[in-house]
């Protein structure tokens, strides 16, 4: 299964030796990237490349996800990071209703939305009376974040009232206070390298954990990252996507495209969308550079699901303002294929009548008229919606993000302007 996923710039309004001069201008940060990796330097920021190839957190996650293989509803409790990278796998490789439809069911209580969590607690009430089993993964690095902690509060509690076995797993930095509440408290714990950062921490047990309590192929995930991983730091900037995929980002923001527009098209690949999103954002966001300048810089990240958005969206990419780079990424393959016709079928092509060849049809519609109106875009191309495939994808776009920080001479992995509406916040709450 090996380059599951094929990166494609041939279409990226750059010229292939000006790309590949810019990729190389990453080459020495590429070898201080695999030297992180070789030496397991978990001292250094970057340190989440180590996670491919490190087995003591999924062999942690597969043991205790064992304990509780019997339960029916899990409830993961984060923000951001800590959650998002589950739900994008999980989403990519089960399909958009897969939350809903596999045992154990899994909810994600990510907001402090009122009516989003009395719905979440209205469900676990429910498998409650049924007598089932119901666990909830708290998930938080600083054990101090608003949403996460007023969530669990409010649904641990309401289903406590409700009897039932009800379990906890808390997953945050290794020898944080936090955990050692937990462990206080009787709960189960799982740790995160303190120096990898949420929207990295994926392939740690923050996503490692609830995923394979789900049922994903957690092994084979991380199989795929270091197929990921080991095209990222490759020294031929030919076979490295992570660089080509940096070079292309920078040099666009540089004609003044600071629009990233993440284009995927399955429904499946929504999810992948919105870590991607937080992932470039967070990443390259920033106030200062390295040196402390000044800059308030940033390329801001956009979201479409195609077919659906081309219906919103396609308007503005086609005739608007010519300010966005893209990503379009398509399934070769979506394990599914329906095909038939009705009284109506006249109105469309013939062929129209397999939504499989109706979306490649119109995925190569887009690249054409993309094509034709000279925007730049890259491809991802998944040969299929698997656990390799969704891992490879992942590592290779972190290790991207942390190549385009460089070169544009930014810190990666902090995000202090978040804190902002944080101690404020916990200014009104106290």
């Amino acid at each position: 299964m090996k380059n599951c996923v094929k990166f494609d710039f041939s279409g990226c309004g750059i010229g292939s030796k000006a790309l590949l001069a810019q990729a190389k201008k990453s080459s020495k940060y590429v070898q201080e990237l695999a030297s992180v990796a070789k030496a397991c330097d978990w001292s250094n920021p970057a340190c989440s490349i180590i996670l491919p190839n490190e087995r003591k957190f999924f062999k942690q996650s597969v043991s205790l996800a064992q304990k509780f293989s019997h339960c029916s509803l899990l409830i993961v409790v984060g923000i951001g990071g800590s959650n998002l990278g589950a739900m994008a796998v999980l989403q990519a490789i089960g399909g958009p209703y897969s939350r809903l439809l596999s045992t154990p069911q899994v909810l994600f209580a990510d907001t402090c939305d009122p009516r989003s969590i009395s719905q979440i607690i209205a469900i676990g009430k429910k498998h409650a009376r049924e007598g089932n089993e119901i666990l909830i993964n708290i998930i938080t690095k600083s054990g101090r974040t608003i949403e996460t902690i007023s969530n669990f509060g409010a649904i641990y509690s309401e289903l406590k009232k409700e009897g039932g076995k009800i379990s906890v797993v808390a997953t945050s930095d290794e020898g944080s206070e936090f955990l050692r509440a937990c462990v206080e408290e009787g709960h189960e714990t799982l740790s995160i390298p303190k120096k990898v950062g949420g929207r990295f921490s994926v392939f740690s047990n923050a996503g490692l954990f609830p995923l394979t309590l789900a049922g994903v192929d957690t092994s084979s995930l991380l199989a795929g990252a270091k197929e990921g991983l080991s095209q990222s730091l490759s020294k031929n900037m030919k076979k490295n996507p992570a660089a080509q995929m940096a070079s292309f980002l920078h040099l666009q923001s540089m004609k003044g495209k600071n629009i990233h527009a993440f284009f995927f098209f399955s429904n499946s690949m929504r999810a992948l969308g919105l870590w991607s999103r937080q992932l470039l954002a967070e990443s390259v966001g920033k106030e200062r550079t390295l040196s402390g300048k000044k800059i308030n810089f940033g390329i801001t990240p956009m979201l479409s699901t195609g077919t659906t958005d081309l219906h919103s969206m396609a308007q503005l990419y086609l005739a608007g303002p010519a300010d966005k780079a893209f990503l379009l990424a398509n399934v070769k393959n979506f394990g599914a294929h329906f095909e038939g016709a009705s009284p109506l079928s006249h109105f469309a092509p013939k062929k129209a009548n397999s939504p499989a060849r109706a979306m490649e049809a119109i995925y190569a519609g887009v690249r054409s008229a993309f094509k034709k109106e000279k925007l730049p875009f890259a491809q991802a191309q998944f040969s299929g919606l698997n656990e390799f495939c969704v891992g490879q994808y992942m590592q290779v776009q972190m290790c991207s993000t942390m190549l385009l920080a460089n070169m544009l001479n930014l810190n990666a992995f902090d995000q202090p302007a978040v804190e902002k509406y944080k101690t404020e916040a916990m200014r009104l709450l106290k």
